[in-house]
């Protein structure tokens, strides 16, 4: 469960998949001998200085970031497991689940509005880039906990605005606001940027930037 208002308000479900589910499937895919690879997320932390390394202090401000970072120490304890923290992750997604920026593309491409917050920080990193990270993890048998995110530290104004751009589509459809003027169910931290040095060092890994990485999904629209 990737919403954070759906887990507050659902807890034992939240608990059910994230912990539990997790914890289940790192334990059996272990037994069969199968590396273990578990994604986690930039909202471990309460955002209140960003670029955060692994070994910086969690605190999260919503349900759904602390049944993820209880479901990091439940895979951890798995031999030979490891666990990669992700940021805001853009893409067309799939048909069970789409990402910000998939909703992005079908609201303004449909002329409509989108209030974007200026002011939370975060790291978006590409899905395919994601996805190269988690092979790499693999290949390499790393163990423990990584950070993978983008190269920019970017608010999903900036990021939309970056998107109208590459699209072409219309910049006045997105009104930019504070996370204040938003009420939300579950907590949000504001600066979550993640400090990617470690995984980098690790594997040689670059993830694009934003304008590359969109303009990749532009050139994989069908004509």
């Amino acid at each position: 469960m990737t919403n954070p208002d759906e887990c507050e308000r659902d807890p034992a479900a939240a608990a059910a998949v994230n912990l539990e589910g997790s914890a289940r499937l790192a334990a059996r895919a272990a037994g069969a001998g199968a590396k273990v690879v578990f994604i986690s997320t930039d909202l471990v932390f309460d955002g209140s200085r960003g670029s955060y390394a692994e070994t910086d202090e969690t605190r999260p401000l919503s349900l759904y970031g602390k049944t993820k970072l209880e479901a990091e120490g439940a895979v951890l304890d798995v031999a030979g497991a490891a666990v990669i923290r992700s940021s805001l992750i853009y893409g067309w997604g799939s048909p069970a689940s789409g990402t910000f920026f998939s909703g992005l593309f079908a609201a303004l491409s449909a002329g409509d509005k989108m209030r974007l917050f200026t002011d939370q920080m975060r790291n978006p990193v590409l899905e395919d880039d994601l996805a190269d990270a988690v092979v790499l993890a693999i290949e390499r048998d790393l163990e423990g906990l990584y950070h993978v995110g983008g190269p920019e530290a970017l608010s999903r104004f900036d990021f939309g605005s970056a998107a109208c751009d590459v699209f072409g589509l219309d910049p006045g459809l997105i009104e930019p606001i504070l996370m204040s003027e938003f009420e939300y169910v579950a907590g949000r931290p504001l600066d979550a940027t993640l400090d990617i040095s470690r995984f980098a060092s690790a594997t040689g890994f670059e993830s694009v930037g934003v304008e590359p990485g969109l303009m990749r999904l532009k050139a994989s629209l069908p004509d």
